[in-house]
Formats: C-alpha cells, structure tokens, sequence
C-alpha cells in the first residue's frame, strides 16, 4: 500500500480511489478473495454491469486451457467466445481455432488499442493496468476512456501469429 501511496499520492483522484483500496486491502485474507472483491467493485463503480460467475460453481467441468473453455462455454450456452490475443498460442497447438472450431464455437479475439490519458509523470505509458487510470481519471470518466480502445474483434481465421 505504500508503494500504491507514493506513486500517486499527487494523482488527481488519489482521495478517491486509495480508500478503496485501502480497505480490500486491509480486509483480504486470501489473494482469491481480494481478486474477486476488488474486479467485482470496480466494475460496478466504473459502470460494468455484467454477471460474475466463477468456474469452481460449475458442476461437472474439467480439463485444461482450451477444452476447460469450451466446457464451459457449453454449460452456459455461449455461441460465441471472445479470447485474448496472447491465448492463441495455446488455443491454436492442436490446430487453428482448437476446441472452440471442432465444438462449433466461434472464436474471436479481443483486439485494443490503448488510449492515451493524462497520466501524473511525463510520456504517457500504455497498459499500466486498472489503478494507473482510477487514480488518473476517477471512477467516473474510465469506462469511456477503456471503450475508446476497442477495435472490432478479430476472427480466430485473420488473426496473425
């Protein structure tokens, strides 16, 4: 916490956002928790309204990486699976679009580009993670700031390794 503290103690939404942490911080018992907690929080507070559903409440899913995803892609009833780029190189070692292509998923992934904010040092640095832009923006205004980054998903097909 006194590393968060000194890094953005000048930072224009410091009262804001280091009481939050602050608080989770000082609560958590496990990093499971704390993670949980804080995703779930932050969503909320920046205006994300989407269901939460940990894998450990799913009855009956097993296997590793990609088949996993599938698993559950299948128990929840999803169509469509939206991926990181960095997954491909595990999704992809069988074949291209693995497990998702041979049980009829479509597979896309995310594709972002990050944009610029007022950060508290000079030069702006990209992908500092979730607290740089809270305490830089506030709770309020970083949703739009994240939607500005998104570029249309790529399909598993055009993505170039």
């Amino acid at each position: 916490m006194n590393t968060i503290k000194l890094s953005y103690k000048k930072s224009d939404f410091f009262d804001e956002v280091y009481p939050v942490l602050e608080k989770f911080y000082s609560e958590a018992t496990f990093l499971s928790d704390f993670n949980i907690g804080i995703i779930k929080y932050i969503a909320q507070k920046i205006g994300i309204t989407t269901k939460f559903i940990k894998s450990s409440e799913l009855i009956g899913i097993e296997g590793e990486k990609d088949y996993r995803l599938v698993q559950i892609c299948k128990y929840l009833k999803c169509d469509n699976y939206l991926s990181p780029k960095g997954a491909a190189s595990y999704i992809n070692r069988k074949n291209k679009g693995g497990e998702f292509v041979l049980n009829g998923i479509n597979l896309y992934y995310h594709d972002y580009s990050h944009p610029e904010y007022k950060q508290i040092h000079k030069g702006f640095v990209p992908y500092l993670g979730i607290y740089d832009l809270l305490f830089n923006v506030g709770f309020d205004n970083a949703l739009d700031i994240i939607r500005k980054g998104r570029k249309d998903n790529i399909k598993y097909t055009d993505l170039e390794l």
